[in-house]
């Protein structure tokens, strides 16, 4: 149950088996559902999609786990993980979230965080200080490398950072000569410049803030996952064998994208 404290939480059944009663055999599986193409999206009617969406929808449905996805801005995600009002996250692996989550092994996807500038630009990046002297735009609650994230939060201090609230919002405010760069995820960025019809005007740099490899990651205080290491073995063995028949390849090669070769946790 969401306390009332969290009326924002809003919830999309998908993929749940039922009883002869029509009631589901156990309370669904939350998962958060981020703004994150090809990984995680939406059509443009309504409808959930994402190589990550369908990946885990294949496997949660094979091993008959009933599951929902939930809609929340990166902040209350972060938040609703921490004290296990939501259930899943397809976090970037880091030592310092096992204080909160249980990681799977499999790994599902990667992507580097790298600088965007508008397509004029003559800025170049190769270190954190290169961005002293530009107006730097930072989506809030987005988590980068200890390094740069160090950079970030002295920038947010010092009040010299331009926060918003999505990828959108930041290309907005680039063309518009507000900010100079933000560093995103590159597929999650083009995607979205591509969509707004703007990939012509800006650019990727090369320099790289995180290098970002994502797992099914639980919560730790999971109100519907209380077998988490056993759910995630299970899970795991899912992906293992999805990537051993093809059908892990297939759903990327589906979305246009070749498969790639992703390295497993010990």
């Amino acid at each position: 149950m969401i306390p009332q404290l969290y009326p924002w939480l809003l919830f999309f059944f998908t993929g749940s088996s039922v009883t002869a009663e029509g009631m589901p055999p156990r309370a669904p599986i939350e998962i958060n559902f981020p703004d994150f193409p090809p990984y995680y999206f939406k059509d443009s009617q309504g409808r959930r999609q994402g190589i990550t969406t369908d990946t885990l929808s294949q496997c949660l449905n094979a091993i008959k786990r009933p599951f929902i996805f939930v809609d929340l801005p990166i902040e209350r995600m972060q938040i609703s993980m921490q004290e296990g009002f939501i259930d899943i996250h397809t976090y970037s692996y880091s030592e310092a979230r096992e204080s909160f989550v249980d990681f799977g092994h499999q790994e599902l996807f990667r992507t580097e965080y790298r600088p965007f500038v508008r397509a004029d630009s003559n800025i170049s990046i190769t270190k954190p200080t290169d961005f002293d002297s530009l107006r730097l735009g930072h989506i809030i609650g987005l988590r980068y490398s200890p390094m740069f994230m160090k950079y970030v939060e002295e920038r947010r201090k010092a009040r010299t950072v331009d926060e918003a609230a999505s990828t959108e919002q930041n290309f907005r405010k680039l063309l518009a000569g507000r900010i100079d760069a933000f560093v995103n995820a590159v597929e999650p960025a083009l995607y979205a410049a591509q969509r707004l019809g703007l990939k012509d005007q800006v650019k990727v740099l090369d320099w790289v803030a995180h290098d970002g490899h994502y797992f099914t990651a639980v919560s730790k205080k999971s109100q519907h996952i209380p077998d988490r290491i056993a759910f995630l073995r299970e899970l795991d063995a899912c992906l293992a064998q999805m990537k051993k028949d093809g059908s892990f390849c297939a759903i990327y090669r589906s979305y246009g994208l070749a498969c790639p070769d992703l390295p497993n946790r010990p």
